[in-house]
């Protein structure tokens, strides 16, 4: 015996969850799993028509890295906060689970990676300054 198909409810957020889910490979697994909730959780949502994700807003649309004002149908937003992908909303949620001292040790590693990657790139600049021709820095190229 054939299994009938199962409908979706028609609920805008949904949609717009599932939207944004499907650009940036995110799995039902994935969201739910960061939200701390059981796995049947998403599916209850978008076939029975639940709205207790409505408590979770903030969560998902910061670990999708939309706005809560797109995700409830708000159209203007291309404005899409910058877009963090699933490896930074991975570090996020990582950090999250460690201590303080933890965290802050971490956010000192990686403040020194970024503050290292910046003075690379201004010696970058300096030494092309170094090694154009006079004739062209004079002219402000």
């Amino acid at each position: 015996m054939r299994v009938p198909e199962r409908k979706a409810v028609d609920d805008k957020v949904i949609e717009r969850m599932l939207e944004v889910m499907r650009e940036k490979r995110i799995s039902q697994r994935d969201l739910v799993e960061y939200l701390g909730l059981a796995n049947g959780t998403f599916t209850s949502w978008k076939y029975k028509g639940g709205k207790s994700y409505m408590s979770h807003m903030d969560k998902i649309a910061e670990y999708l890295g939309v706005s809560k004002v797109y995700l409830t149908g708000g159209e203007d937003e291309q404005i899409r906060r910058d877009t963090i992908t699933r490896s930074e909303a991975e570090i996020i949620r990582m950090l999250r689970d460690l201590d303080q001292r933890k965290r802050e040790l971490s956010y000192q590693i990686i403040k020194g990676f970024w503050e290292d990657e910046k003075k690379i790139q201004a010696m970058k600049q300096e030494s092309l300054r170094d090694i154009m021709p006079d004739a062209v820095r004079n002219r402000g190229l």
